[in-house]
């Protein structure tokens, strides 16, 4: 494990990140961190389908990519049944590390409502995306 050290943190490249502010306040994320074998972005747009509209997964679905460091969107799908189903879907994509959005898709497995499938296909990003949003 290997530590370097600033005036107000403290980096460690391993399973997780120790952060001591200037205050002496210690803050711990327990997350995988992205090792830099992995540098390339990617974009995918991902479609959700099951009962995931009226649930609060698109909410669910920023905060986690918001947790991950991903940006992007999401958005409720009603009009392409043959796809979703009568009841809709939601659709999303994503910015980020390649092995950040596949644990992305795993968290979003156990989002609240029930996922039936999620469809995922690389795209060529014609935006940077700063943040995630919801897009209503």
């Amino acid at each position: 494990m290997r530590c370097a050290e600033s005036n107000s943190a403290v980096f460690v490249q391993g399973k997780h990140l120790k952060v001591t502010l200037t205050s002496g306040v210690r803050v711990v994320i327990i997350k995988d961190i992205v090792s830099n074998k992995n540098k390339s972005m990617q974009t995918k747009r991902l479609q959700i389908i099951g009962r995931v509209t009226r649930v609060g997964f698109r909410t669910y679905t920023k905060k986690v990519a918001s947790a991950l460091n991903l940006a992007g969107w999401v958005q409720n799908v009603y009009l392409q049944p043959s796809i979703y189903g009568p009841n809709g879907g939601v659709e999303a994509e994503v910015q980020g590390k390649p092995d950040v959005i596949k644990q992305f898709v795993r968290n979003l497995k156990k989002g609240p409502g029930k996922v039936s499938r999620i469809e995922e296909r690389i795209i060529k990003a014609n935006t940077q995306y700063q943040d995630f949003q919801i897009h209503r």
